[in-house]
């Protein structure tokens, strides 16, 4: 913290202008010490000034420097951003001739952690802000700019400060044990418990749907060989993207390809066709469809028509390990045109040609449907497995709480696991943390930020 830090804080390549980011102690002072034009030090806070970057003698780049003045900047320290044009060799000149003037090179995410260090923000929105960075859905960027607010924090903050009061009111009676006093009925501490932890269980049940928002919502298309899978893949995606024949086994290997709609992405699966097979390769392919079953949000189960019954299709679906929700596609409908058509009862069933780009605009549209009703950016979900971890521990120790005064066990147990839910919803926010844990946390930020 006591090092100034310079580092790119646009993608590296070739463009028309960069970013050059400069934050410590020193960085108005290392700035100055090559730029020409304007002496920095005297500059007001949040002013932009124009000039020449220098190596010594030599002129490096025509530029603007804005000056900004710490507690009031992103890291809370004293910053200098540099906007230079965008070639590699001027942006490696600059910085360099910088690290000659007191700056280091700066690590992945470590303008973010000064941030935070610096308490600008906490550790969930130091999350959020990567988050933002790597958003590529509407939803996905409406969950992270939620965090980035304080949305999550503040209702994590909330509970941790009705957990402080409810413990104090604990340990005071500890404290007067001897007169026998009572400073909050069991009664009422139970009702304060239960209203917590309902509060922490709802949260938890977000985190499903806090990553499919932030990753994308899986799909798995599944189904017998020839059902029209590949086809209706690359119909959903609008490219050529799977090998449609009518050879059995084409697809050997799933393939999966991303597609957005209306805000949400898709992460769409093609599978390798289901069915007994004596070829090695094919059946490890098949093996790889069982496991993708296991992991996707939800299953297209497609299969021919002319070719399957509907109570063989509810059969089939049954018999594979389906984890999420299921939508079965009856396709090539286009076959039998002038036949009354039998559909499966056992989950909804979409009846399309995967050659009619009518259906397959009906399918986009219930895909929408689904994706509205299953995740909602509405409201706090959790985005990250160390959010999901942490609520899972204040749950678990919440619960102790609860059994603990139903059990009529000693105050100071009863206090001992609301103290451990106190610490675990700190670590979340970053109130109590490790190295370790910020450490894992910052590693995946770019340099620049």
């Amino acid at each position: 913290m006591e090092d100034t830090i310079v580092a790119l804080a646009t993608p590296e390549g070739r463009s028309a202008l960069a970013l050059i980011r400069v934050s410590g102690p020193k960085a108005i002072e290392s700035v100055n010490e090559v730029f020409k034009n304007k002496d920095l030090s005297k500059v007001d806070s949040h002013t932009i000034h124009y000039g020449w970057i220098y190596d010594g003698e030599d002129p490096i780049d025509e530029v603007l420097v804005f000056v900004m003045r710490g507690p009031r900047t992103y890291t809370g320290e004293d910053m200098v951003e540099i906007t230079c044009h965008g070639s590699p060799l001027i942006i490696r000149k600059i910085i360099r001739t910088l690290q000659k003037h007191g700056a280091r090179p700066a690590m992945p995410g470590e303008f973010t952690f000064r941030a935070f260090m610096n308490r600008k923000i906490d550790l969930l929105q130091a999350e959020a802000i990567n988050d933002l960075i790597n958003a590529t859905s509407e939803e996905g960027y409406k969950v992270a700019l939620k965090h980035l607010r304080g949305d999550v924090s503040k209702a994590i903050s909330q509970l941790r400060e009705k957990l402080l009061n409810l413990t104090s009111l604990i340990e005071l009676e500890l404290d007067f044990s001897e007169e026998d006093v009572e400073f909050a009925s069991r009664e009422e501490l139970l009702r304060l418990i239960r209203e917590i932890r309902r509060i922490i269980k709802n949260l938890l049940e977000t985190y499903e749907t806090g990553m499919a928002l932030k990753e994308g919502i899986k799909i798995a298309i599944v189904g017998n060989p020839n059902a029209g899978k590949s086809t209706i893949l690359n119909a959903l995606v609008k490219e050529e993207r799977a090998i449609v024949s009518d050879i059995p086994g084409t697809t050997r290997d799933y393939i999966e390809e991303t597609f957005s709609l209306e805000g949400y992405l898709f992460r769409v699966i093609d599978t390798a066709g289901i069915r007994q097979t004596t070829d090695p390769i094919e059946k490890i392919g098949v093996e790889r469809t069982m496991e993708q079953l296991q992991k996707a949000h939800l299953t297209l189960y497609v299969y021919d028509i002319t070719e399957m019954t509907p109570e063989e299709v509810c059969e089939h679906i049954k018999s594979l390990p389906i984890s999420g929700d299921v939508l079965i596609i009856a396709n090539k409908k286009d076959l039998v045109k002038d036949r009354e058509i039998k559909l499966p009862d056992c989950y909804p069933t979409l009846l399309i040609s995967a050659k009619d780009p009518e259906d397959i605009e009906r399918l986009r549209q219930t895909l929408i449907n689904w994706a509205k009703e299953k995740y909602s950016s509405e409201g706090i979900v959790l985005t990250s497995e160390r959010q999901y971890n942490y609520l899972k521990l204040a749950y678990e120790a919440i619960t102790e709480a609860e059994q603990g005064i139903l059990n009529n066990l000693p105050q100071d147990l009863v206090a001992s696991s609301l103290r451990a839910v106190i610490d675990y919803l700190g670590e979340l926010t970053g109130d109590i943390t490790t190295e370790d844990i910020l450490g894992n946390i910052f590693a995946n930020f770019c340099i620049g930020k």
